[in-house]
């Protein structure tokens, strides 16, 4: 089947250089929804330094794919269980304001503002100098201006990150 190919910003590659390295020796990580496969290409810079870039999407009838920047470290949740690497507290500190400054860039900066509603350690990704990275924003809200005058009553975000006052048993 023909792919389609929408970038979201000027690339230096087509999605033919995507699909032919889509095989099992790429694959790096599976969602609940999704296999993730790593694919090298030129890119240049994205447009906050604490948002996993979306590069595109692309479909051709019966798959769809979205393309995103690779972040060589993964999640912080396989830094801390997955590969037991102790993570100094500079690194901490560094990681913990990289996903400050990336909430608060989607928050205050953003027009409209996003509401990321997913935020736990397998949706921050880490760089090589444990720069944080925020990804996955499949649950993400606009937030226009009848938002935020009224709660929202629908519970987001992953069950085990979920707060336990709002879980009814």
């Amino acid at each position: 089947m023909e792919w389609s190919f929408t970038p979201f910003q000027k690339l230096n590659f087509n999605i033919n250089n995507v699909v032919s390295k889509l095989s099992d020796s790429n694959i790096v990580g599976k969602g609940c929804s999704s296999v993730i496969y790593c694919v090298e290409t030129p890119t240049k810079q994205m447009r906050h330094k604490n948002i996993v870039r979306l590069l595109g999407c692309c479909n051709n009838g019966g798959t769809r794919l979205l393309l995103f920047d690779y972040i060589c470290n993964g999640s912080l949740f396989g830094l801390l269980h997955e590969k037991r690497l102790f993570l100094d507290w500079d690194a901490r500190y560094k990681i913990i304001l990289g996903k400050a400054h990336g909430l608060e860039y989607l928050h205050h900066d953003c027009i409209p503002p996003i509401v990321h509603r997913n935020i736990k350690a397998n949706n921050i990704l880490d760089g090589p100098q444990f720069e944080a990275f925020l990804a996955d924003f499949g649950l993400a809200k606009l937030v226009t201006s009848s938002d935020c005058s009224r709660s929202s009553h629908v519970v987001a975000g992953s069950y085990g990150y979920i707060t336990p006052s709002l879980v009814k048993l």
